[in-house]
Order: C-alpha cells, then sequence, then structure tokens
C-alpha cells in the first residue's frame, strides 16, 4: 500500500519538494531573503513559471532550481527481470528528456528580470534537482549524454549530497557580501559621527568664546 502511494505522482513530486525545503532550511540561508520557494513569475507570452526555489545570490547572479522526480527510479528498484528491468530504463531516460526539454524551453532569465525590475540579472543557472543520489547514479548509468546535454543548456543535474555543495558555496557568497555591506555601512556610521564630534566641537569652541567675552564685558 506504502509502495503503491509512493508511486503517484502527486507523491512522488510532493517528496522531491519537501526533501528540497528541508535542505534549504538546514542549509542556514534566509527564506525570502537569501531564497524563495516557489517562485511565481511569468514569461513573455504570460506563461506562468513557477520553479521549486530560487536563490539570490551577490552580483546580481540567480539560482533557479527545479526539482524533478519520477516514479520509475523506484519502479527500477523493485524490478525482477533483466527484461522488466531494461524497459523501466527506457522509460527514465524518456521522461528526464522531457524534464530537459522543459527546463531548457523555459525563459527563466527573461521571467525573472522583468519580475526583479529594479536589479540587473547577470547571470542564471538552473539546477535540476533529483531527491537522492541513487536516482542521479542510475541517469549516470542510463543516459549519461543527458548530463552532458544539460550542462551545455547551462542546466546542472543534482542530488541532495551535490545541492548541499553548492547552497555550501552560495552560503559563503552572501557571507562575505554581508560583511563587505557592514564594513561600508561601519565606515559610513564612523565618518558621520566623526564629522558631528567636529562640527559640536567647533559649536562648544564658540560658546566658549562668547561665554568668555561675556565675562569680561561683566
Amino acid at each position: 500500500m506504502v509502495y503503491k502511494a509512493l508511486l503517484a505522482p502527486n507523491t512522488v513530486g510532493g517528496l522531491a519538494e519537501i526533501t528540497l525545503e528541508n535542505i534549504l532550511k538546514s542549509s542556514n540561508l534566509i527564506a525570502n531573503i537569501d531564497y524563495q520557494m516557489q517562485y511565481s513569475i511569468f514569461d513573455q507570452d504570460n506563461n506562468r513559471l513557477r520553479p521549486d526555489a530560487v536563490i539570490f545570490l551577490p552580483g546580481d547572479n540567480i539560482l533557479v532550481i527545479d526539482s524533478k522526480a519520477s516514479k520509475f527510479f523506484l519502479e527500477l528498484g523493485a524490478a525482477k527481470t533483466k527484461v522488466e528491468e531494461n524497459e523501466i530504463k527506457k522509460k527514465i531516460k524518456q521522461t528526464m528528456r522531457m524534464h530537459l526539454k522543459s527546463l531548457a524551453s523555459k525563459d527563466y532569465r527573461q521571467a525573472i528580470s522583468t519580475h526583479l525590475q529594479s536589479k540587473k540579472i547577470n547571470h542564471i543557472s538552473t539546477i535540476m534537482f533529483l531527491p537522492t543520489e541513487a536516482s542521479i547514479e542510475s541517469l549516470q548509468d542510463i543516459d549519461n549524454q543527458l548530463i552532458s546535454d544539460a550542462w551545455q543548456n547551462n542546466i546542472f543535474p543534482a542530488g541532495p549530497i551535490g545541492l548541499v555543495n553548492i547552497l555550501a558555496h552560495s552560503k559563503f557568497q552572501i557571507s562575505e557580501e554581508r560583511k563587505n555591506e557592514n564594513y561600508h555601512a561601519i565606515i559610513e556610521e564612523v565618518s558621520a559621527l566623526l564629522y558631528n564630534i567636529a562640527n559640536l566641537a567647533g559649536y562648544a569652541k564658540k560658546l566658549g568664546n562668547s561665554i568668555h567675552n561675556s565675562v569680561r564685558v561683566f
């Protein structure tokens, strides 16, 4: 019963999204600041695009994450004969090719640039997220050319471990940018404080002179 439930398309997709969200939450990135789940945008033909997550990187760079799950990976693990296994592998190859074609056809750059009108997007990369490392290994075995084709389209298939490594690097970049922003903010505040102290010293001197003149006249 549980196995059949896991094979349902909605369940498979939902589990992939939950896995992705849990990884993002544990990455120490700040939700709705560093990243946003279910980022809803529209392309130039007014078609809705909704990647599972978008990460905002320094330098106006964007990382789009789209989870692509398939029940056939589960079926592959339960295959009892070589013939059955080969048939399932064909289905996996066909399904993942369709996912890649779909991702490659989505103009995330134009849609996100339009949505973020205050920013000039420098670079956008897309992660095709698969919820298990076993899925990535199976995909490499079944259709290794798909990985190369994905890279040529600036799409990078990754499992949980690969995504964690990418997010760790992203977190480092974001932290460094915040440090630089805080450094410049502190310099500006200190400069303003010194300017105010200098003005205060000037007013104090004028006040002292005025008191001295008043006492002398008196």
